[in-house]
Formats: structure tokens, sequence, C-alpha cells
């Protein structure tokens, strides 16, 4: 069945026209009844309050003829509103129409054309399953370079962190290096400021044998204070030592966990700790001939002679010639 919006707007026209008519007609009807009820009222009254009534009256008319013009105007407008509504409704059913002739026109091409031959389904449905293969191939693609892409940052964030914790470890190394040397230096210092006071001590073991017995004791007494002084400088070295072993070992641990690749860091680290292997030799012997010359310093002192107490010298000075005492015990 074919909708016709022309017979449809004209039926609805006629029922509209046929609504406003009969509202009229009643809204008519109704104010002469009401006037005529109004007239009917005032022929039975007398005549003051006869005219009471009809000024009465008159006002409840006046009332009456502004609500019908209200409702006049009421009434215009919805007409107004309900024939915008009807063009509105002819303008749709005119779009309607040209949609209509339009889908028509456009049936009637695509039949001329499949009638002609221009479209083939089958070529279409091959063309559309041919874009889809190569579709999932692109996908596939797509997937593939994603999944390498993946696995080359991976590598990369690897390498990189590889990279920080070699120079974090390289860094680490250097400073130790670097903390080490400063120490030989010190250990180099103390050594010829022990060779130089031991010199001194030997320059002043060859002047106690032209001295008198005074300058004798005196000689004595200093040389008791430079063996003190002596052996609290060898128990720095001591501690030097030990400081320097640790040193070693951890250089020899780092030396075993570095990189096997870093070829040139793994041959100076080995150079500076079989040099400084040989330092520590050489401070031992050095100590251990400083040793000896102590001993010697201490079998010249003879056992009546004593420290004396004289009150220049400090408590530290005491406490170090009682240690050197109970030593030479």
């Amino acid at each position: 069945a074919y909708f016709d919006p022309t017979e449809a707007t004209a039926h609805v026209d006629s029922l509209l026209l046929r609504y406003l008519g009969r509202l009229k007609e009643s809204e008519i009807e109704e104010r002469e009844s009401l006037n005529r009820t109004e007239i009917q009222h005032c022929e039975t009254q007398s005549v003051a309050p006869a005219r009471e009534t009809s000024r009465f009256s008159e006002a409840m008319l006046k009332e009456a003829l502004v609500d019908m013009k209200e409702q006049i105007e009421s009434l215009q407008y919805q007409l107004d509103q309900s024939f915008t509504k009807l063009r509105s409704e002819e303008d749709r059913r005119n779009k309607c129409e040209q949609e209509n002739t339009d889908l028509r026109q456009q049936i009637e091409n695509l039949s001329n054309l499949v009638k002609q031959g221009e479209i083939s389904q089958q070529a279409l449905q091959d063309q559309a399953a041919l874009q889809m293969v190569r579709i999932k191939n692109l996908e596939k693609d797509l997937s593939d370079a994603k999944d390498q892409l993946a696995q080359e940052n991976q590598a990369r964030n690897s390498l990189q962190e590889q990279a920080g914790s070699q120079m974090i470890r390289i860094g680490c190394l250097e400073k130790e290096l670097s903390h080490t040397k400063d120490l030989l230096m010190q250990e180099h210092h103390i050594r010829n400021s022990l060779e130089l006071e031991v010199k001194r001590l030997a320059s002043s073991t060859k002047i106690l044998q032209h001295s008198t017995v005074s300058e004798y004791e005196s000689v004595i007494h200093n040389q008791q204070r430079d063996i003190i002084r002596i052996l609290a400088e060898k128990a720095e070295i001591e501690r030097f030592v030990d400081l320097c072993k640790d040193k070693i070992n951890l250089l020899e641990d780092r030396l075993q966990s570095t990189n096997h690749g870093d070829i040139a860091l793994m041959g100076r680290l080995a150079d500076f700790a079989l040099r400084a292997r040989n330092s520590l030799v050489d401070a031992n012997a050095h100590i251990d001939n400083l040793q000896q010359q102590m001993d010697a310093l201490r079998a010249e002192i003879p056992e009546q002679v004593r420290l004396p107490r004289s009150p220049s010298l400090s408590n530290e000075a005491l406490e170090r010639a009682a240690v050197l005492e109970s030593l030479s015990r």
C-alpha cells in the first residue's frame, strides 16, 4: 500500500476545520444563552434594583466581552499554530515525495545497471575476499613488527642497565684506586720520616760516646722519648699496612668480579695490586729494620738509668715513658 501524503493532509485539514467550526458555534451559543439569562433577570427586578442590575450586567457583559476577545485571540493563535503545523506537514510531505521520487529513480538506475551487466556481484565478492586476505596479512605483519620492536626495546634497556652498572663499578674501582694511592703516598711519607728519625737517633748514639754523664742521661732521656714516638709511628705504620692489606683484598675481589671484557681495566688493577703488595713488603722490611734498631738502642741504655720526673714533662710523656720501661723489661 502506497502512502499518499496529499490525501492525508486534506483529511487532517477537514477534521481541523470541522472542529474549529463546532468550537466557535458552541462558544456563540453559550454567550447568547448567558445574555438571554441576564436580560430576563433584569426584566423581573424592580426599577431601582433594575438600574443596579443593568449596571452589574453591563460590567459582566464587558468582562464577558473581554473574555470572548481573549478566547478568540487564543483560538486565533491555536489556528495559526495549526496552520503552521499544516505547512510543516506539507513541507515534510513534499520532502517525502521528493525522496520517494529519488529512490524510485535510484531503483530504476540500479535495475538498469544490473540488467546491463555493469555490476557483477561475484566480482565484487571476489574483490572483497581479496581485500580481507590483504588486511589479515597486514595485521600479521603489524603484529610481528610490534613483537620485534618490543624485543629490541627490551634488549636496548638490558644493554643500558649493564652499561650503567659497569660505569658505576668502574667509578667505585677508580675511587678505591685513588684512595689506595693516597694511602701508599702516606706510607712512603711515614717511611721517609722514620728513616730520618733513625738517622738522627744514630747520630745521637754517636754523640753519647763522647758526652759527660749528665749529657749522657739527657741524651738517654731524649732517646727514650724518640723510641716512644717511633713505637707510635710503628703502630701507625702497622695499622696502615693492615689497611693496605684490606684494600688489596678488596681490589682482588673487585678484580675477580669485574667484567672480563674490560681487559685494560683488569690489567691496571692487577698492576696496581702487585705494586701495592711490593710496597707492603718493603714497609714490613722497613718496620723490622726499625725494630732491630730500637732493640739495639734499648740494649745500650743501662737498667739503672731512669727518666727524671721533671715537672716540665707532660702526662702523655710520662705515660709513654712508663710503657717504654715495661717494654724494656
